[in-house]
């Protein structure tokens, strides 16, 4: 089964075929993964080694010279490890780095807290130049990569959760700048998350409605700050509203549906579902861990 990261690789590639701009870097990491790329456009390949913070400010000189370049790595190493290069050279520049981040939320999470990702939307997100990328599943990855046209620095956040039956048989409906929509019709709820959390949002919404899941899912994949009037005008249609991610509640995603349906006239009465911060210290599978570890703010 095509998973993430290899519809990435093949979205670079085919990216790459016909841009010689482009360069992956990664971190010693993903193998498996990158060969492809590594074969096809040896000269366009980087391994800068297990030095994330040279790793970032390679990329940035690269992209100061016209450059496209995309630094792969698990997702705490070019965030939190490279935050003071991400923030001085990529963000205050404003330049055009793909940072892809392979590991979203609890995706490693027999690696332990190390690996957990679950603080990485509150740091990205306050990087005044950045967008965030989060996508559902291959299609919303592969949508971005192949419209990608911004002039600014991206955070790609790739996670390994896979939708089953019918949550991922049913067509999604792509709007706005970054978002897609399943609906019940009319519903006057909805289901709002970013990332790939497999069938999470479709048995929320069961759980919700006594196993019937009566819950429109919107899955936001492309956000930034509180700029999007496409998507806030879809969020005001509704009067309930459950986010849902994995990642912890202070400054995450449900934080910025908060931020962005803040100014409504009508606001939608909204509640999030988040990893309680007792996940710190816990080990396990990534189900285990979403399983026992998602809330509901009280």
């Amino acid at each position: 089964m095509t998973n993430l990261r290899t519809t990435f690789i093949s979205s670079l590639q085919q990216l790459a075929r016909s841009d010689d701009r482009i360069v992956l870097i990664v971190g010693d990491l993903g193998y498996s993964v990158i060969e492809e790329f590594q074969q096809a456009f040896p000269d366009r390949f980087i391994n800068a080694g297990i030095a994330e913070q040279n790793m970032m400010g390679f990329a940035a000189g690269l992209a100061s010279q016209g450059y496209k370049p995309y630094v792969y790595s698990i997702a705490n190493f070019p965030t939190f490890r490279s935050a003071e290069q991400y923030r001085n050279d990529v963000d205050y520049h404003n330049l055009p780095v793909r940072v892809v981040a392979v590991g979203a939320g609890v995706s490693y999470g027999s690696a332990g807290y190390s690996h957990h990702a679950v603080q990485d939307f509150a740091l990205m997100r306050t990087f005044p130049n950045t967008s965030i990328v989060a996508p559902r599943d291959n299609l919303e990855l592969e949508r971005f990569m192949l419209n990608d046209n911004h002039g600014s620095p991206v955070y790609i956040r790739i996670g390994k959760a896979e939708a089953s039956g019918a949550n991922k048989s049913r067509e999604w409906d792509f709007r706005g700048k970054g978002f897609s929509v399943l609906t019940n019709g009319r519903s006057s709820r909805a289901i709002v998350f970013s990332g790939a959390l497999g069938d999470l949002p479709f048995n929320l919404g069961k759980k919700l409605d006594n196993g019937h899941s009566n819950f429109d899912q919107v899955s936001v994949y492309q956000w930034k700050h509180s700029e999007d009037q496409e998507l806030k005008e879809l969020l005001a249609s509704y009067e309930e509203i459950f986010t849902l991610e994995d990642h912890l509640g202070p400054g995450g995603f449900g934080s910025f549906i908060l931020e962005l349906t803040n100014t409504l006239e009508e606001k939608p009465r909204i509640r999030r579902y988040y990893l309680s911060e007792k996940i710190i210290g816990a080990v396990g599978s990534e189900s285990h861990l979403l399983d026992n570890f998602l809330v509901l703010e009280k």
